[in-house]
């Protein structure tokens, strides 16, 4: 994902008190409202080939109004959509099948396909759309009513498909209406374009004696499923504009033999849509739905990302200005210069640009707060600035899982006995029953609980034992005192480092449940 982000790092003008090195504190946005209406790939993750937002398609636009000004079909285009630096930019809902990025589609879970049976760009198309800046299809005329369809149809759309609300492969949403042949008779007046307007928002195009009988686009949930006209002009703009609200699997990972768990999001409870092979949402239910859908798929949300960072004086802004807060902190496109940086103390204001927010939704804002410490031969503070980025590594890590996690066996009751001298340690076997549902979902054994390590310490903190590091010389791993593990032939360290170091997982000396 191509999502921008915000990295604050702060450190102290000392970088140490004698022997004492100062940690370094930092925070990574990991997560920012989306916005599904603007038709803009906000957050770059589009695996369409298609065209990227450029400085022309900006001139004329009012980034802050959320409308658009300058017709080309975009809202509020603005400076954070144009690539800086090494950014690839993004691109937006064209309408047209652009062609798939080949490495996406080779991890997708389920199969992907552009609905068969589309109408396809023609040449007669392009040398319609030549005649005005945007190259729009149909051109603004009065049956538009100022809505843009197809945007920038040139020559290499030739073939592709396009949206026209019509279900050409007649797989979609069940209990739509139909195209009737008085609406075929009153389309054919409009040729070459062949529209029917269905309501205020929705046209129909390619109304001709060969669509008679298929379902089209009405903005109606017909059936009552909480989605609206699925599975018409499918496989279009896809990851533009997706949303966690909208009942659909944006981005194809949805697996039915993992994820097919019903609306509970537990498996083997018989709830609605547990076993039937499609992808059930919980958006607007209250229960989050099944895996890699909607609520519990933060991919699918078109964030805006950060879209203005300032930094001043600490302590050197009127908070209670309005006009200062909107017009400096708040509009997009708007960044300090990160580097150079002057030693002092400033306060920083990061903000995400507009979103729409209907009354009761709700939007997240995700922040990983990380600290980091180093060794105290450190004294320009270089090993703790790279820790603390490996940290944001991971955090990143864990938002593109979807905030899951391999989890810890469940936590033993311990029992201390004193006695002469000495301390007898008790504990139960409930951590060897344990399931982990993350590591069974990535195919790995749910059953993974291994063993037991005993830690003896001075320090309440246990930072004394804490004297293995990394290979970054940063201190990672707590010497146990004895470890008890299973006696299955997995021993010795994990075949995966950490950093450089890798764990020890026992010698197969078998389980114990007590220890002097």
């Amino acid at each position: 994902m191509k999502i921008f982000y915000g990295l604050e790092i702060r450190i102290t003008e000392r970088l140490d008190f004698g022997s004492d090195p100062v940690g370094i504190v930092a925070v990574s946005f990991l997560e920012t409202p989306g916005n599904a209406v603007d038709r803009i790939d906000n957050d770059g993750d589009s695996p369409e080939l298609g065209p990227l937002v450029t400085e022309d398609i900006l001139d004329g636009e009012i980034a802050d109004n959320l409308i658009d000004d300058n017709g080309n079909g975009l809202i509020d285009e603005n400076q954070t959509h144009i690539p800086f630096g090494e950014q690839e930019g993004v691109t937006y809902a064209d309408r047209i099948a652009q062609p798939i990025d080949a490495q996406w589609l080779n991890t997708r879970a389920r199969n992907f396909e552009v609905e068969s049976g589309s109408p396809t760009v023609t040449q007669e198309m392009i040398n319609d759309a030549s005649g005005n800046r945007w190259k729009l299809w149909p051109p603004v005329d009065n049956f538009q009513q100022g809505q843009v369809h197809l945007i920038m149809v040139e020559a290499d759309d030739i073939g592709y498909a396009y949206k026209d609300n019509i279900d050409n492969n007649d797989n979609g949403e069940e209990g739509s209406p139909t195209i009737t042949q008085a609406m075929i008779d009153q389309a054919a007046g409009d040729a070459p374009y062949f529209r029917y307007r269905v309501n205020n928002k929705i046209i129909l195009y390619n109304v001709v004696q060969s669509t008679l009988d298929m379902k089209y686009a009405d903005g109606i949930d017909n059936d009552g499923n909480g989605i609206v006209d699925e599975n018409i002009d499918e496989g279009i703009d896809v990851m533009i504009d997706e949303a966690r609200d909208d009942g659909i699997d944006n981005d194809y990972d949805w697996n039915e033999f993992r994820d097919d768990v019903g609306l509970d999001g537990v498996d083997g409870t018989g709830d609605r849509g547990e076993g039937d092979g499609i992808p059930t949402s919980g958006a607007g239910t209250g229960l989050p739905g099944e895996p890699n859908v909607d609520l519990t798929d933060v991919s699918e949300t078109d964030q805006i990302g950060i879209s203005n960072a300032q930094k001043i004086a600490a302590g050197g802004l009127n908070i209670n200005s309005d006009a200062t807060m909107w017009f400096d902190f708040m509009i997009p496109g708007k960044f300090f210069e990160p580097f150079p940086v002057i030693q002092g103390e400033y306060d920083l204001f990061v903000s995400s640009s507009f979103f729409p927010l209907k009354s009761g939704q709700r939007e997240p804002f995700s922040i990983a707060v990380m600290l980091a410490n180093g060794p105290a031969q450190d004294p320009d503070g270089e090993l703790r600035k790279a820790e603390i980025l490996r940290k944001r590594v991971r955090a990143q890590e864990t938002y593109n899982n979807d905030y899951q996690f391999a989890q810890a066996p469940l936590t033993p009751t311990l029992t201390a006995v004193a006695g002469d001298n000495r301390v007898t340690l008790y504990w139960d076997d409930v951590a060897e029953e344990s399931f982990d549902t993350y590591i069974d979902g990535i195919g790995g054994d749910g059953f993974d609980f291994e063993g037991y390590k005993i830690y003896r310490s001075t320090d309440p903190a246990f930072q004394d034992i804490e004297n293995i590091t990394s290979g970054f010389g940063t201190p990672t791993f707590k010497t146990p005192l004895v470890t008890f593990d299973l006696n299955n032939g997995i021993r010795d360290f994990h075949p995966v480092d950490l950093d450089g170091v890798k764990y020890h997982l026992g010698t197969d000396s078998g389980l114990k449940h007590s220890f002097v």
